[in-house]
């Protein structure tokens, strides 16, 4: 099976990285593997944000075609019941910050203001993406909590942002990616999921009660595991 492991960055996925003695990142971020099991995987590390992702992800599957796309990364929950450097599924996600505010404060969505992104199945996307994949395998393979994201530019760090987000989207986590590295497959026909390992609360910014350390350990931990049953 030939899979691609999406990330942000090099630092949430350096001990995967370390573990398949993956070498040689290109100008794109891209790493390949030379001992990979029975798979061939890529590694592909796009930089921060929304851009970045969607502009590495958009060329690296132009050049090359996979049977999956696994988005790697941390995020923040929006919810107590989950415990830090927990492993979340993400089935949905939706780019918060896309549409216009209007005069009186207002924000008005995508499908509001009549711009879908795309369209798949005879169906309009607007913020909202839905993973259309069948995921019954990773499923079976791991028994992870199924969220509900929010993708952000600027990470959520106040009080009256925080409630926002909930009165708006009912988020379970935040990242800056996942929205466009879904949006980006979709475009692209590429099968794809999106595991997210959860290194803070959505709160008040205070970067003292981050997992980070923990998130990325637990990250590497499960991949292993998972690409381990494929």
């Amino acid at each position: 099976m030939r899979i691609l492991i999406v990330s942000a960055t090099e630092a949430e996925i350096k001990p995967l990285l370390v573990h398949y003695k993956a070498v040689h990142p290109d100008k794109l971020g891209l790493w390949r593997s030379p001992t990979s099991h029975s798979h061939t995987i890529d590694f592909l590390v796009t930089g921060i944000g929304m851009i970045n992702t969607a502009y590495s992800l958009g060329k690296q599957l132009q050049i090359s075609s996979y049977d999956w796309a696994i988005n790697l990364g941390i995020a923040g929950t929006y919810s107590e019941g989950h415990a830090l450097a927990s492993i979340v599924r993400v089935d949905t996600d939706i780019l918060a910050e896309m549409g216009a505010t209007t005069a009186d404060g207002q924000f008005e969505n995508l499908q509001r203001m009549g711009f879908p992104l795309h369209s798949y199945d005879n169906k309009a996307i607007y913020n909202e993406i839905e993973n259309p994949n069948d995921l019954q395998n990773w499923s079976r393979l791991a028994q992870t909590p199924k969220v509900r994201g929010i993708t952000v530019n600027t990470v959520t760090g106040n009080t009256e942002r925080i409630l926002w987000n909930r009165n708006n989207f009912t988020p379970d986590i935040e990242s800056m990616e996942g929205g466009a590295f879904a949006l980006a497959c979709l475009r692209a026909g590429q099968p794809y999921v999106q595991y997210r390992s959860l290194s803070n609360f959505v709160e008040p910014r205070d970067r003292s009660r981050w997992k980070i350390n923990e998130a990325v350990a637990a990250l590497s931990t499960f991949t292993i595991q998972l690409l381990e049953k494929i």
